[in-house]
């Protein structure tokens, strides 16, 4: 079994998403049992990354693999029906890197927005790089981002229905990694925080380049330590190609900005996938299929726990966790999914 994306309902505490073998799988008792989910004729196997919608398990996003732009397709009724909502941007050079789904909106803008990161897939470029948003209508660049960035990871802010907001990661070649918030009302980017700086990792390109960045995951929630309990909280990582000093996971609230090191011998680490609830944080690596819990990744100092025994597998952890339950997905000999 290999397991190579996870998308955890946080309405519900029974519902994942994965996808396994090049297949779309659901489990509605928590990860014991998987059904398979049928997907439509014309959608181009395999799957390759999914979503749900924070506020409801019935609503999920599927990204398949047509040549020349891969679509994104759409269920609002836990993967029995399936819609082809199309291309967030056309172009050989636009790669979607990351997905996301807002909560619904109430009046007097009601519905979903559906989200894509993009990067150019060339290195030293970013003309093809966008944060494209979808309504009911079509897709259409969030504003004031194009071709800014090589875009690498989404994640709706907790307050989304009162701010009006996304968190995304992206990458230049001039002026290195960094965090934004962008207010899709406005059309305007509210906060960058630049915390990888340019000459370690380059922007994104395939086949990748030595130093390129791979991949970045994003999760964000409100930072309930701080003095402004409204603030909101980043955890960030990011994977280069080859391993640098600066891969790893980062804090980011406001304009402040930390690399966490997970362990005393931390100088440098591939992340492949994180996943955090409020209750913890939990890291998969890529290259084994080691995983690394924070039960306190707000704290000054936080402290994690290896997982033991360590999941079998080869390597590309992906995790998931709804507390007290973390999930974990590994590809390779005797790769599979499991609840820890």
């Amino acid at each position: 079994m290999n397991v190579t994306s996870m998308a955890v309902a946080r309405d519900s505490v029974q519902v994942i998403y994965i996808i396994c073998d090049g297949a779309l799988r659901k489990s509605v008792d928590g990860g014991k049992h998987f059904i398979s989910l049928s997907l439509p004729k014309d959608f181009s196997m395999p799957p390759h990354m999914l979503a749900v919608a924070p506020d409801s398990s019935d609503v999920v996003m599927a990204l398949d693999s047509r040549p020349g732009g891969n679509h994104l397709w759409r269920s609002t009724n836990g993967g029995n029906a399936w819609v082809d909502i199309g291309t967030p941007k056309n172009g050989i050079n636009a790669v979607i890197t990351d997905i996301a789904i807002s909560p619904a909106m109430g009046a007097p803008t009601p519905g979903r927005h559906y989200y894509a990161t993009i990067a150019d897939n060339r290195p030293g470029v970013t003309i093809r790089g966008d944060v494209m948003m979808k309504t009911d209508i079509n897709w259409v660049g969030i504003g004031g981002v194009t071709t800014t960035h090589d875009y690498m990871a989404i994640q709706v802010s907790p307050e989304y229905l009162a701010d009006q907001s996304v968190c995304v990661v992206g990458v230049t070649p001039e002026n290195g990694i960094d965090y934004q918030v962008i207010n899709f009302g406005a059309k305007s980017v509210a906060l960058t925080v630049k915390f990888i700086p340019p000459g370690t990792t380059k922007d994104f390109s395939v086949p990748a380049t030595p130093s390129s960045i791979l991949k970045a995951d994003i999760a964000v929630g409100i930072d309930a330590i701080s003095a402004d309990e409204r603030m909101k909280v980043a955890f960030i990582s990011i994977t280069s190609n080859t391993l640098t000093r600066t891969d790893g996971i980062y804090r980011v609230s406001d304009q402040f900005f930390e690399r966490l090191a997970v362990h005393p011998h931390d100088g440098g680490m591939r992340i492949n996938s994180i996943d955090y609830d409020t209750q913890g944080l939990l890291l998969g690596e890529k290259e084994t299929t080691n995983i690394w819990l924070c039960s306190n990744p707000l704290n000054v100092a936080p402290t994690w726990d290896k997982g033991d025994p360590q999941p079998a597998g080869q390597s590309e952890t992906v995790v998931g966790m709804r507390t007290p339950n973390c999930y974990v997905g590994t590809s390779g000999k005797n790769g599979g999914f499991f609840i820890l």
